[in-house]
């Protein structure tokens, strides 16, 4: 019995160190939701559901069915219905707020531009002035 429990924890042990080192992310695809599976098959019993846009760390490839670890779960799912890509949804949401930090910084550097035009104004009247006044003194 003792060998069958070193036997089977080795094998165990063993397991675990044959996960890649690799850690990509990647997606669920845009409205789906995934069942994650105790096994790389539909024979496995199901232990979780992922929605679109769950962020997942990939540990082992297997075939069609990809191991993955997310919010401190790992099962497995099929490749399929993911994607290196952030789904549309939180891509649009960070162009939208890229675009206000844009636009913000776009009116900022509008009143700069301003500022300096109005500034550049008044240096060349002082420098008419200047010259004007170097003219009368040549004179």
């Amino acid at each position: 019995m003792k060998q069958l429990i070193s036997a089977f924890a080795t094998l165990i042990i063993a397991s675990l160190l044959a996960i890649p080192g690799y850690a990509k992310t990647i997606y669920i695809h845009d409205n789906l939701r995934v069942d994650m599976r105790t096994g790389p098959s539909v024979e496995y019993r199901i232990i979780d559901f992922l929605r679109s846009g769950t962020s997942m760390e990939v540990l082992k490839e297997s075939g069609e069915w990809i191991m993955i670890r997310t919010d401190g779960k790992e099962g497995w799912i099929q490749s399929q219905y993911t994607t290196e890509e952030p789904i549309a949804r939180d891509q649009l949401a960070r162009a939208l707020k890229q675009i206000q930090s844009l636009q913000s910084e776009n009116s900022s550097l509008k009143s700069q531009l301003s500022e300096t035009r109005s500034e550049l104004g008044g240096l060349k009247s002082d420098h008419n002035k200047m010259s004007n006044s170097t003219e009368k003194l040549q004179q």
